[in-house]
């Protein structure tokens, strides 16, 4: 699994400081609305299913939603929402 940003901490002074490196898909993002686009479309698109179904995802976050996204081609093959332990 790859995120789209890595957080690296390290002590200088005695001060705790992160350095946060972004992932090519999360600049990829932000350098192509209609990327941008696909992508909300798509979680919007899942949510509306679950609703149409009556579930309810009691913990949307970045870390329950999978995106499968081609380097290549700069494209969102597929978006998996997870983690339906309290729906």
């Amino acid at each position: 699994m790859k995120l789209t940003y890595k957080i690296r901490g390290a002590f200088e002074n005695g001060v705790r400081m992160y350095n946060i490196d972004h992932e090519q898909m999360y600049v990829d993002l932000c350098q192509t609305p209609k990327l941008l686009k696909s992508m909300m479309t798509k979680i919007l698109s899942s949510l509306h299913y679950m609703s149409c179904l009556k579930l309810v995802h009691a913990d949307i976050k970045p870390e329950n939603i999978l995106i499968d996204y081609d380097y290549n081609t700069k494209s969102i093959r597929d978006i998996k929402i997870i983690d339906f332990g309290t729906s």
